[in-house]
Order: structure tokens, then sequence, then C-alpha cells
């Protein structure tokens, strides 16, 4: 997957007042929104590879839906803090998105 990541917070964006601050606990606590912001950058890249893996585009859709699924379902088991950078969040992802497919 290699989107431009979400950055949840450096250390320079630190410094200049980070907007992405409280991302990663607004989705863990429940908010939509914020989940769609962390995991959008990452979508396509997801879709390419699941199609790679499932051979087509129909089950490439359901494979990073559940994915998707999976990753807002256990979002308290990622082990990312929200200020770190969006590196680990991308390869946790990942790794769901893999499994699924």
């Amino acid at each position: 997957m290699s989107a431009s990541p979400v950055t949840f917070c450096s250390e320079l964006s630190q410094l200049a007042g980070c907007p992405r601050r409280g991302l990663l606990l607004r989705a863990r606590r429940g908010d939509r929104e914020a989940f769609a912001e962390m995991v959008s950058p990452y979508v396509p890249t997801m879709v390419r590879r699941a199609r790679r893996l499932t051979g087509n585009a129909a089950d490439a859709e359901d494979v990073s839906q559940d994915a998707l699924l999976k990753a807002w379902s256990r979002l308290e088991q990622f082990s990312g803090r929200q200020d770190e950078n969006a590196d680990d969040f991308r390869a946790w992802l990942a790794r769901i998105a893999g499994n699924t497919s």
C-alpha cells in the first residue's frame, strides 16, 4: 500500500498545531468520518492488491470492504498512538487486507 500516508501527528506538525491530533482517538470513539479520513488514502491500493490476489474486480471490492469492516471493528487492537506516523497504520491495514484476501 503505497498511498500518501495520513500523518496522525509528526513532531513538526505538533509544533504548528496538528489538525489530525485526535483522528485515531475520534475513530476509536466511533466517529466514522474520522475512520474514513484515516483509511481513504489506502483504499485504492488495497483494492489493487486484492484484485491481484483474487483475480477479479468484484471479489476485490468485497475483500476490501470486508477488510475495512474488520479494521473498524478491531480499531482498539491497533497499537499505534495518535502521535505516530501513519506507516504503522498502513502496515496494520495492509496485513488485515492481505489476510482477508
